[in-house]
């Protein structure tokens, strides 16, 4: 049985930009694409357990993610498709089922549009694929939280900064509305302007949704779209489980994972 340890952990430049990823195991390969700002080391768990089943698992830092370096200029959706591509063009993954989780759906369900012909599959994991303009409270809050307004030179109003930047966190903190530094900020900006529903019915390959039933951050309306807009796609909903079911409940998502691939 392969254990934790054996993840090599490794980097290889991709277009100038030097990118850090983990593989497991052999096997037919499962490209994982992690959600916003949360790097390969949250699928330390899955990525373990699906190689200790004989899958070929490959978890990416995202470029401006993890270990890897940021992007030399403001990268959007497409940019990130285009990286994947020759990432896994350069890891020799011929055809793969490629999963993506929040953010990670955005670049997959693209990447599954552009170049389909490299997937065996597509798992769309709390994608985070219909975009919105945040809502009102969260950019009242993040006003007070960001502080440098004019209106924090009222000395009554600035005691509630500290508080408001509390809240912010704890309610933000699993979004991607959280600030970034330098250019990821931007990227951010740009790829929260992307709303990919235009594209669901465009899907042609083998789509499997996995949700939690009690996700507040990609809600399940968006689960229950997708399942109606892409042909044949099949969905499933994990009770009481939220945004990161991966963390929870990683037998749950792994035994989702093995089910659909088992299909192709």
């Amino acid at each position: 049985m392969e254990s934790r340890q054996e993840i090599k952990e490794q980097s290889i430049s991709v277009d100038g930009i030097l990118v850090n990823y983990k593989i497991a195991g052999n096997g037919p390969a499962i490209l994982i694409l992690h959600g916003w700002g949360r790097g390969s080391d949250s699928w330390v768990e899955v990525q373990t357990k699906l190689a200790q089943i004989g899958y070929k698992v490959v978890v990416p830092d995202l470029v401006g993610f993890g270990k890897s370096n940021p992007p030399l200029t403001v990268w959007g959706v497409d940019d990130y498709v285009g990286f994947i591509k020759v990432f896994a063009e350069k890891l020799n993954l011929d055809t793969f089922i490629l999963l993506g989780h929040s953010f990670g759906g955005q670049i997959a369900l693209k990447f599954a549009l552009k170049h389909p012909g490299m997937l065996r599959g597509l798992i769309l994991y709390a994608a985070a694929v219909i975009r919105k303009p945040p809502f009102l409270w969260a950019r009242v809050i993040a006003v007070f939280a960001k502080g440098g307004n004019a209106v924090f030179l009222v000395w009554p109003l600035s005691f509630f900064k500290p508080l408001a930047k509390k809240l912010l966190y704890k309610i933000l903190s699993n979004t991607d509305y959280l600030y970034e530094k330098g250019i990821m900020k931007q990227v951010r900006e740009k790829v929260l302007r992307e709303n990919l529903s235009p594209y669901f019915s465009k899907i042609q390959i083998p789509t499997f949704i996995l949700w939690g039933e009690n996700d507040t951050i990609t809600p399940l309306k968006d689960a229950r779209m997708m399942h109606r807009a892409i042909p044949s796609a099949s969905l499933v909903i994990v009770p009481r489980a939220n945004h990161r079911i991966h963390h929870t409940m990683p037998d749950e998502v792994c035994k989702n994972i093995l089910e659909f691939a088992k299909k192709l």
